[in-house]
């Protein structure tokens, strides 16, 4: 949620903020709550002209991001907006800005995003437009691949729909949330201050304070604990967030490991492992490892490039071979999950189903202690799966239940003599 900063006719912009969804102005602890909830330390306090929206974003990201006004307002008296541009940020680095304007308002939580690929800003494009049930409901629509044509875009308007004033183009510009301060908060500091110049007594000036602290201390613990309520992949990491799509990973660690030479340069296939990894920044995949015996004929200086072996057991070589996977579902996918019953009731019915062994276990969920001691209960619990016994022939069947099974991720694939067993995640409510 950082956004990116550019600049436009010499000045800083913000693309990329986390809009509200129209209605009443907020007050600053209502600006607090909504920044605390969506893991914000900036909000625009302004949205479109005609809807009140707050729009947060993190500190992080570009030069003078508290400077930085937001770059949907250069179109804020649209009613039906559809942007797909390609631009470039402060340091160079090209990006993807996708702005969906319905009625006036930012579309809330991903009308103003920025993307790293064509092809996830296309489909955010696609997603907004059936939002709005067709593209013909935004009235301005433009999209472009060359950053300098995506800034002349903007520039012309810019200059179109530019705001007058000093005032009003202040109302757009990013403000650290720890910079407002409610006019309880304001008397309180004034207060202090007068005590501390003599007006107070000391004994009243520690008692204030130690009020103060306590509202404090509430007021923290309370944000964390409706965060956690209403967000909570934003509190507890929700770790299958950087795996690969089930099915398909199982798919290309199946097809790996048949399209593996079984004889390669005097050296037999012993064995078959797949291992999933995370993410981490880039696109989640599939690493398939294979290990070949020596025999009689291994050749030592044949072999490909990408095989190894170690000198303490040149007997045994192996490759290591990356394989494609499609990424798993976001961070929201806990609201899919099933209660623990019946996760295991039917990982259970697919065991029997596939005539293999295995089980599933759950954990008990993770918490979380406020600081005033009230504990925070994860909403989703994390467990492992295994099914072992398999045959090749069933594995697809397999790996179609565990996709329709939400909450297993497959983490692991392995076949030696002609036997296979999965491994993986799991993760119910």
């Amino acid at each position: 949620m950082t956004g990116k900063i550019l600049f436009l006719g010499g000045r800083p912009w913000r693309a990329g903020l986390d809009w509200t969804a129209p209605g009443p102005a907020l007050s600053v602890s209502g600006i607090r709550r909504e920044a605390a909830l969506r893991g914000a330390d900036l909000v625009v306090l302004r949205g479109p002209h005609g809807s009140r929206q707050t729009g947060c974003a993190e500190a992080g990201g570009g030069r003078a991001p508290s400077l930085a006004a937001a770059l949907c307002r250069t179109l804020s008296g649209e009613k039906g907006v559809l942007l797909s541009l390609r631009l470039k940020d402060a340091g160079g680095a090209s990006f993807w800005w996708v702005l969906g304007i319905l009625g006036g308002a930012v579309a809330p939580g991903y009308g103003d995003q920025v993307h790293a690929t064509e092809e996830d800003a296309g489909q955010a494009a696609v997603r907004l437009a059936r939002l709005a049930g067709g593209r013909e409901a935004f009235s301005l629509r433009a999209a472009s691949a060359d950053p300098g044509e995506s800034a002349k875009i903007l520039t012309r308007l810019l200059a179109r729909g530019g705001m007058p004033g000093r005032a009003a183009r202040f109302a757009w510009r990013c403000r650290p949330v720890r910079s407002l301060r409610s006019p309880l908060r304001i008397f309180l500091e004034s207060v202090l201050f007068c005590a501390a110049c003599g007006f107070f007594l000391p004994p009243a000036i520690s008692s204030l304070s130690e009020q103060v602290d306590a509202l404090t201390g509430r007021g923290k613990s309370g944000a964390l604990a409706l965060r956690a309520g209403e967000h909570p992949e934003k509190v507890f990491p929700p770790a299958w967030a950087s795996l690969p799509e089930t099915a398909a990973a199982g798919r290309s660690c199946l097809a790996g490991i048949y399209r593996a030479p079984r004889e390669l340069s005097g050296w037999v296939f012993r064995r078959g492992a797949c291992r999933t990894q995370s993410g981490n920044g880039g696109d989640p995949g599939v690493t398939l490892l294979l290990t070949y015996a020596r025999t009689a004929a291994s050749s030592y200086t044949g072999l490909p490039k990408d095989a190894a072996f170690q000198d303490s057991r040149p007997s045994e070589m192996t490759r290591r071979v990356p394989l494609p996977a499609a990424p798993g579902p976001g961070p929201d996918a806990w609201k899919t999950f099933l209660t623990k019953k019946d996760a295991s009731a039917r990982f259970l019915d697919l065991l029997q189903r596939a005539k293999a062994r295995g089980g599933v276990r759950f954990r008990d969920p993770a918490k979380l202690t406020d600081g005033n001691g009230t504990s925070i209960a994860c909403p989703w619990a994390a467990g492992a799966w295994n099914i072992t016994g398999l045959q090749g022939d069933s594995l697809r069947d397999v790996f179609a239940a565990l996709h329709d099974l939400p909450g297993f991720f497959l983490t692991e694939l392995t076949v030696q003599g002609g036997s296979w067993t999965a491994r993986g995640d799991a993760y119910a409510r």
